[in-house]
């Protein structure tokens, strides 16, 4: 399948590069130059430049970093999307503009126009000569409202026409996730010169997420992101920007979800309302890179995507209850190779006193284990303050960048930083459960727990559980709450 995206992108960042110096890449315009640009790089780490240059290639071999950068952008595509490259090059050599399809918009539009009359449950989009689609005006527009996706603007004899750059990707997910019929006529135009490039970037990814949405059908896939993101990826939340680190995701066809490593949600897309604004176009094409990737490399069998993952899982949780049997009244930390891990009711018991995230590790169809990850520093914390802990290695490596994790129902009360003080739960004359508790030493309203909260807190008190359900409540009761007050205020 050819990845538009990256056709688009390499043209986009020529043209950038082309607009500073404009002679020295007169160059690139070459057919033979791009190529053996491409191949300069491949094999730069088997030859040195005088061997390159004793096998006749020119002395201009050793290229500024600007060149070195497109080329490793030909580096990450296949020979038919690097073969639109050059054919988009030497379409600009002969016209010697960027904006070869920019007179055709106009007639576009008014071909939109008429087509709309005839068929107003229809889209029309036009396909160009590199691979290229696009949709113009209200046809851009309808695309926009039903699936979310950024339009651009294109200017042609000071008009300006909202357009959408589309790809074959988008086009099935048009088919198949819309009511609409989708038209296709040809239209001689390649690379467009758009008035918000960024715009553009942005739509396509868009669209390579929809399209891996699209194609996982029933599938719900927990996957983690594979390295694609780097250690920290900054994130604006409610105007402050934070350092994030989201080491797995959850994928279905209603949704696309991050999870940070404290067990937060960080929503990318829910149904066709995505929640990831333009200024977060780099993390935009991270994820949408990381999706096609892990198509293309189980070749579009998504049941088959995470079964390493989820044979490594039973290979864990098997070896952790097997060392739990030697130790059936102590809490078992398991380090697996730098990691540690508890799973079940001795990872609940160490999320509530300790404030350390719980999961729902993975194993099967609809089979979870809550589970604890934990640093050595958390562990020597533990056992210095606990007697009945026991600590085992295992010969299985892990870690947390290939486990099939969720967040547990529970994490949001154990993660909460809310310093609550004198809680307690008491139960009343008439049998009903209420909860008070003490904030910045004022005493707060005490609160009747209600069925299944009374419920809750009966279970895992019975289990030695306490703590754990205790701050569970206070979230519910008071954090949760409160907060969705203050914002109907």
């Amino acid at each position: 399948m050819i990845d538009y995206r990256k056709v688009r992108f390499a043209l986009q960042e020529f043209k950038r590069l082309y607009k500073e110096d404009h002679v020295h890449y007169q160059e690139f315009l070459d057919l033979k130059t791009v190529i053996g640009l491409y191949w300069w790089i491949r094999h730069e780490k088997k030859y040195n430049l005088a061997e390159l240059r004793a096998k006749g290639k020119p002395s201009e071999w050793k290229a500024p970093s600007q060149r070195d950068a497109f080329c490793l952008m030909l580096e990450g595509m296949n020979s038919e999307e690097r073969a639109l490259i050059v054919k988009a090059l030497n379409r600009y050599k002969s016209l010697n503009a960027f904006h070869s399809g920019n007179e055709a918009v106009k007639v576009m539009f008014e071909e939109t126009e008429a087509f709309l009359k005839d068929n107003p449950d229809g889209i029309l989009v036009f396909r160009g000569t590199l691979q290229n689609y696009m949709a113009v005006g209200r046809c851009a527009d309808i695309l926009f409202e039903r699936l979310g996706w950024q339009t651009s603007t294109v200017v042609d004899d000071d008009n300006a026409y909202s357009c959408m750059m589309l790809n074959e990707c988008s086009l099935e997910v048009i088919k198949n996730g819309m009511a609409l019929t989708v038209s296709k006529t040809q239209l001689d135009f390649d690379y467009m010169a758009f008035e918000d490039e960024d715009c553009v970037t942005f739509a396509l990814q868009q669209m390579m997420i929809d399209f891996v949405r699209l194609v996982i059908g029933e599938h719900d896939i927990i996957h983690p992101t594979l390295g694609f993101l780097d250690p920290h990826v900054i994130v604006d939340e409610q105007g402050i920007e934070n350092e994030v680190r989201f080491p797995f995701f959850e994928l279905t066809r209603e949704k696309f979800c991050l999870f940070s490593s404290k067990g937060m949600p960080y929503l990318v897309v829910s149904d066709h309302t995505w929640d990831i604004e333009l200024s977060a176009l780099r993390l935009l094409g991270l994820l949408a890179d990381m999706l096609y990737f892990l198509l293309e490399w189980h070749e579009g069998r998504c049941d088959m995507i995470g079964h390493e993952i989820k044979v490594l899982s039973v290979l864990c949780m098997k070896d952790y209850f097997e060392k739990k049997e030697k130790y059936p009244e102590n809490v078992l930390i398991v380090d697996y190779n730098g990691v540690y891990e508890c799973y079940d009711h001795d990872a609940e018991w160490l999320a509530g006193k300790f404030n350390i995230p719980l999961w729902d590790r993975y194993i099967d169809e609809g089979q979870c284990w809550p589970m604890v990850m934990m640093s050595e520093k958390d562990v020597n914390r533990i056992m210095r303050r606990c007697a009945n802990v026991m600590l085992e290695s295992s010969s299985i490596p892990d870690s947390e960048d290939k486990m099939l994790l969720m967040p547990n129902r529970m994490n949001c009360g154990v993660i909460d930083e809310t310093n609550y003080k004198k809680v307690a739960v008491f139960k009343r004359k008439d049998g009903k459960y209420v909860i008070r508790a003490s904030l910045n030493g004022k005493e707060l309203t005490p609160k009747v727990l209600d069925k299944k909260l009374t419920q809750l807190y009966v279970s895992y008190e019975k289990n030695g559980l306490k703590d754990l359900v205790l701050k569970q409540i206070l979230w519910y009761v008071y954090t949760l709450r409160t907060g969705r007050r203050r914002k109907r205020q």
